[in-house]
């Protein structure tokens, strides 16, 4: 039952790091990651910068729930943000 939360210590790293930097800062990663393969874009990035927050952040990454598609954005947030 344990390994359930083996996420526990990355996300809690990430959220370290953002929490450290300024919200360019955030904005600018999620600008970087590849939210769909081949895809610079998502939802979090359609209605302006001064909308991207920790909260919408982490519930973005929250909905990519499909197996494949969870290991693709949390891989390519892994290294964007140097993390784990």
């Amino acid at each position: 039952m344990k390994e359930i939360y083996d996420w526990v210590p990355w996300f809690r790293e990430l959220a370290e790091k953002i929490a450290d930097n300024e919200n360019q800062y955030l904005v600018g990663k999620c600008r970087e990651a590849l939210w769909k393969k081949g895809v610079r874009d998502s939802a979090l990035l359609n209605h302006g910068d001064e909308l991207i927050d920790p909260i919408s952040f982490f519930c973005t990454l929250a909905s990519k729930n499909t197996a494949n598609n969870k290991k693709n954005c949390l891989s390519k947030c892994q290294i964007c943000f140097s993390t784990g």
